[in-house]
């Protein structure tokens, strides 16, 4: 994959063209010092140290300004003079500012100066090919019927907080006071981590807290998301409005399905509102009802019982906001929970060290093993705003998925590291990755390797994704 700072750079040197072409009326003619040959070798430009090579497939312009040139050829490189540690190309030239420029100027095949076309060459704003290819290998992953993987990025679009909300919070929270268990010590350096921009996880894999001090990192958890969550929920009472989620859920199930598989590390209850208003059953692995327990065999409790039911399988591997536990060490899960019940803690996993240890107990062992279930099955992945970080989820998609015969499609707002560390990982496999660009996207595919910039063109939304395939 293409770096997203090289596609961005080209993006850049696409508006300078445009700009070229449009003060090119407005300067006097001059001449310029001699470029090196097109496509000289390196030993040919070391006689011109001071010109820098700019990639020539940008296009095809000349612009002339006395002390600067910017010339194109149609192979090797577009030469460019400038003095070392200079932009090669001005930033202001007379009255014109060309950073004003570069955003004013219209799109198009070319410009007319003086009665003349320049040959100046815009390319469209998505590539009809690139275009054909997102909206069908889109449709292919949906006419799978894929398990829908959902991270942080599908929930933060309606105001549920990111990891680094959270971490701004931890940071401002007051701690137990400290003790021989817990002294203030291993706290204090756990905030000196994330002073340093250390993201949340690290910093809790960094630092060996102590009980006490995870327990209170995953009551202010709770306490944060979810404020945000009620806040969600009584939106929807009101409005009832369609969240892009549902408007995939059904879709999905204009068909013979029945049950539709979610596998999310989230603590909130986005897919389970989505399921509620697309008019589907949810299960979440507990029985029905305002106080519930543990139900691991779902079909004695999956409701309406109907022929013409559906049912959205959330399996929520890291727990829910819903998920309380008891000194008991029994689980039991309530909705109109407004704050932790005395007695009672969070059945979440936090992020850092402890979280292997909660992920063999019950409920999390069940769930994740029906999670890895649908992972196995499935013959298409809809990754939604997933970072690839769990430890739990990429291991069993990634097996699958080098099998060679299913389809990974991830949007996101931005691909995590480890995420392009997988599609490198890619040995013809098929997959398509589309993140956010500036005003544009990016987009990846196993047709597309390299990457194509589509400008002005949103499709790492879901919403936006969704008006394109379906």
């Amino acid at each position: 994959m293409r770096p997203t700072s090289q596609i961005q750079t080209e993006l850049i040197w696409s508006k300078i063209r445009r700009t070229c072409c449009a003060i090119r009326a407005f300067l006097p003619n001059s001449t310029s010092p001699q470029a090196p040959p097109a496509g000289s070798n390196d030993s040919c430009r070391r006689v011109y140290p001071r010109w820098c090579a700019v990639p020539s497939h940008i296009g095809s312009c000349s612009l002339r300004l006395g002390t600067s040139s910017c010339r194109s050829s149609k192979v090797g490189y577009a030469q460019s003079r400038a003095t070392p540690g200079e932009s090669c190309y001005p930033t202001r030239v007379g009255h014109i500012d060309v950073g004003t420029l570069l955003d004013s100027v219209p799109l198009g095949s070319g410009h007319q100066h003086d009665g003349e076309k320049t040959d100046c060459q815009v390319m469209p704003a998505m590539p009809q090919p690139v275009r054909d290819s997102v909206i069908q290998l889109g449709r292919a992953c949906l006419a799978e019927m894929p398990v829908l993987i959902l991270g942080s990025g599908a929930s933060v679009p309606f105001g549920l907080p990111t990891m680094q909300c959270l971490a701004r919070h931890l940071s401002k929270s007051d701690p137990p006071p400290p003790d021989t268990e817990h002294p203030q010590t291993l706290w204090n350096n756990f905030l000196s981590e994330l002073k340093n921009g250390v993201d949340l996880e690290s910093a809790l894999h960094n630092c060996n807290l102590t009980e006490g001090l995870t327990d209170h990192i995953v009551n202010e958890t709770w306490s944060l998301i979810s404020a945000a969550d009620q806040a969600l929920f009584e939106k929807l009472i009101i409005g009832r409005s369609m969240l892009p989620l549902s408007r995939l859920y059904r879709h999905l199930f204009n068909s013979t399905h029945r049950t539709l598989s979610v596998v999310t590390t989230n603590y909130d209850r986005v897919a389970e509102y989505a399921a509620d208003c697309a008019g589907f059953s949810h299960y979440t692995g507990f029985t029905n009802g305002y106080l519930r327990s543990t139900a691991l065999d779902g079909e004695a409790y999956q409701r309406p019982r109907t022929t013409a039911s559906r049912t959205v399988n959330v399996w929520k591997v890291h727990g829910c906001l819903d998920w309380f536990r008891s000194d008991l060490n029994r689980v039991t899960a309530a909705h109109l929970a407004r704050a932790i019940p005395p007695t009672l803690s969070p059945a979440i996993i936090a992020p850092g060290i402890a979280k292997f240890e909660k992920t063999h107990q019950e409920p999390f062992r069940s769930i994740i093993t029906r999670a890895d279930a649908a992972l196995r099955r499935a013959s298409a992945y809809l990754c939604i705003g997933f970072g690839f970080n769990d430890e739990h989820i990429p291991p069993v998609l990634l097996e699958r998925w080098q099998q060679g015969d299913a389809l990974l499609v991830i949007i996101t707002k931005k691909l995590s590291e480890a995420a392009r560390r997988l599609l490198d990982r890619s040995t013809g496999n098929r997959f398509l990755a589309i993140e956010e660009s500036g005003t544009g996207t990016l987009v990846w595919s196993h047709d597309y390797p390299s990457g194509e910039l589509l400008e002005n063109q949103d499709l790492w939304s879901l919403d936006s994704f969704l008006d394109k395939i379906i």
